[in-house]
């Protein structure tokens, strides 16, 4: 489970589209709470190593008192700050105070980033996060764009190794010397295929010209839609 924790005291969820938050949607994977009673902080904090996948957390929370009362310390976020350095449970600290727009990442956590961007691109992290089991903080740090330009990356280094060392014209086979960097491409973009696959539907006629054509397509496809749709 994620726990967020951010008082909103300044109602920043609802300012950014971030009202998803408070109304559940994401209930079976996300918790969301203003802050932790004072008398609840230490059964909180105990429970945290075994139930926290992640926890995110505004670095300047205030206190809850007993009755649910803002206070004017922020003790307990720092105490939760500290169990997730402690128990390596991956964090997100995020602030008004961190104006930059660069995230300031340490041991795959972020230490410090804009309150704003990490709400701008919460949705779409928790989202891949669902879909793809695997928690990219780069999501809520430089948007779902930077995801693109990963893939696209990858495919144009293939596209120059193949036209660099192999005939076009001659067949590729499941053991060509690009085979592990084509099923990692493949799988990186969400590709319904594999190198085997490929083989197998062209009929053992596929050709590296013809592969080069696949992964320009695959290009174009991620370019737009953010996958690799063409099969």
């Amino acid at each position: 489970m994620i726990y967020l924790i951010d008082d909103n005291k300044s109602q920043q969820l609802e300012s950014y589209g971030c009202s998803f938050i408070k109304d559940g949607t994401y209930g079976d994977r996300l918790i969301y709470m203003t802050g932790i009673r004072t008398p609840e902080r230490a059964d909180f904090l105990d429970e945290l190593p075994s139930k926290a996948t992640a926890i995110f957390f505004h670095a300047t929370s205030k206190d809850l008192d007993r009755d649910g009362n803002f206070l004017e310390t922020n003790e307990t976020v720092k105490k939760v700050a500290n169990a997730a350095k402690e128990h390596n449970i991956p964090f997100v600290s995020f602030s008004w105070g961190h104006t930059s727009h660069e995230a300031i990442f340490n041991n795959g956590n972020i230490m410090a980033m804009n309150k704003r961007i990490f709400y701008l691109n919460f949705r779409d992290f928790i989202e891949r996060y669902i879909d793809e089991e695997y928690l990219d903080f780069r999501i809520l740090a430089d948007g779902i764009g930077y995801k693109k330009e990963v893939l696209i990356k990858l495919a144009y280094r293939l596209i120059y190794g193949i036209e660099k060392n192999t005939n076009l014209i001659d067949q590729v086979t499941e053991q060509c010397p690009f085979g592990s960097e084509i099923n990692e491409y493949l799988k990186a973009s969400r590709s319904e295929n594999t190198l085997q696959s490929l083989v197998l539907k062209y009929s053992n006629e596929l050709t590296y010209y013809k592969l080069l054509d696949i992964l320009n397509r695959s290009i174009m496809s991620i370019r737009k839609y953010g996958y690799n749709l063409y099969n």
